[in-house]
């Protein structure tokens, strides 16, 4: 039986922090939460299946399934 919540491996999620953790990115469509289009916010962490949790309020971005961008930050 597959699991959804299955743990993936630390390479992957590995990759997910450096990519992600402290950078600011805009939400463009979280699946099955609308309310959430247009959100931006800062990358706090990476929990333990992958998911990115930030400032953008109280659900977590699943980078897999979500659409999401990267705000470059100017000087």
């Amino acid at each position: 039986m597959n699991n959804p919540f299955r743990f993936r491996d630390d390479h992957y999620k590995k990759q997910l922090e450096k990519k992600y953790v402290g950078k600011t990115i805009r939400i463009i469509n979280m699946k099955g939460e609308p309310k959430y289009s247009g959100k931006v916010g800062k990358v706090d962490h990476v929990d333990g299946i992958c998911q990115l949790w930030g400032t953008w309020g109280g659900l977590a971005v699943i980078p897999s399934e979500d659409e999401i961008e990267i705000i470059e930050e100017t000087e």
